[in-house]
């Protein structure tokens, strides 16, 4: 009686972990509502460092730091996470931030200081692709951000994202492409693995994987502590694209003070050097320089003549292929993956 009772209870047990990992076609699922809520109703970021390991660089790994609520964010490249203690630190290439309508970025300058450029009174440069080279700096690191605060989802507008079914949802990229996606295996409620595609495709077998390890030490428990982006057409072996890591996140239960968001707080004007231009002010379609106090009109550049200029920049190539990078592919890369695979 014992001994076919204890079998009874193992069963059971093997099967309950059984169906709290995977349920066929995700339709058993049943999803942590604050993982699925985190989309919409996201709290407030007062810390949040990660590294993006960058794959077309052998590995590289690349570490960020960024705090960000509905109104404002702030994201830059750190050298280590002591630097996420600091406010003044070695320019890198990523580095914008925005409070309401006032948007800037610091810009890398082979000095090491960088130069400030100022956004007054913008609408919504950060989450549209820009026209204009100046702007592409702030749109570059909210895609940035939003792919390690998203669950790696790129390009996402996270105000569309809808749950027409307990695992499966719909959603639109910041440039308004269609996504379809649905958790296909989850463990105590937590996703582990989440698959997306484009319904436009021409190649409708093409699809993104995300997979998810969670630990703790993360003020929101839901959230996973690394995902990793892999892409898959058919039958052929699933490819990694991206991997990110999250180090450390911190939240806060009201927004954060605008000098939080200040650029001043983060660039040093009493150190900038006399002999080029280190802050810029964008206002009426117009570039103006005003290091010297009075603004003097300069001219602007275009995506492409912002990356010719970096290419020129040979002492630093690594930071070249990471604009370049940075720019084309992970600003974009859903789309541009979707057409590459779809025209084959």
């Amino acid at each position: 009686m014992r001994a076919g009772h204890s079998t009874a209870i193992s069963i059971a047990l093997v099967l309950n972990i059984f169906l709290s990992v995977y349920q066929v076609n995700g339709q058993d699922l049943i999803i942590s509502p604050e993982w699925k809520n985190h989309f919409t109703n996201t709290p407030v970021i007062q810390d949040c460092v990660f590294e993006r390991v960058l794959l077309s660089e052998e590995f590289h790994t690349n570490l960020y730091q960024f705090k960000s609520q509905k109104n404002a964010f702030m994201l830059r490249e750190i050298g280590n996470t002591n630097d996420a203690d600091v406010d003044i630190i070695r320019v890198r290439l990523n580095y914008a931030g925005r409070f309401e309508n006032n948007c800037w970025a610091i810009d890398w300058a082979p000095d090491g200081f960088g130069t400030l450029k100022l956004y007054p009174n913008t609408t919504n440069i950060w989450s549209i692709m820009p026209g204009n080279g100046d702007f592409f700096l702030a749109y570059v690191a909210e895609r940035f951000f939003f792919s390690a605060l998203y669950y790696g989802i790129p390009n996402l507008n996270p105000a569309t994202v809808t749950w027409t079914e307990e695992s499966k949802f719909t959603a639109k990229t910041v440039d308004g492409q269609e996504i379809s996606g649905e958790v296909t295996e989850a463990v105590n409620g937590l996703p582990t693995v989440l698959v997306f595609r484009h319904p436009d495709a021409k190649d409708q077998t093409f699809r993104f994987i995300l997979e998810y390890k969670y630990d703790s030490g993360l003020d929101l428990a839901y959230y996973p502590t690394e995902f990793r982006l892999f892409v898959k057409s058919g039958n052929k072996k699933k490819t990694l694209v991206d991997i990110y890591k999250i180090l450390g996140l911190k939240t806060a239960s009201k927004p954060l003070d605008e000098s939080y968001f200040d650029p001043n707080r983060y660039f040093d004007k009493t150190s900038a050097p006399k002999n080029r231009a280190s802050i810029l002010v964008y206002s009426n379609n117009s570039e103006y320089d005003v290091s010297g106090g009075l603004p003097q009109e300069v001219i602007g550049s275009s995506p492409a003549e912002t990356l010719t200029h970096l290419r020129r920049v040979t002492a630093h190539p690594q930071l070249i292929r990471f604009a370049i990078f940075g720019f084309f592919v992970v600003s974009a890369i859903g789309l541009l993956l979707v057409v590459r695979h779809a025209k084959k």
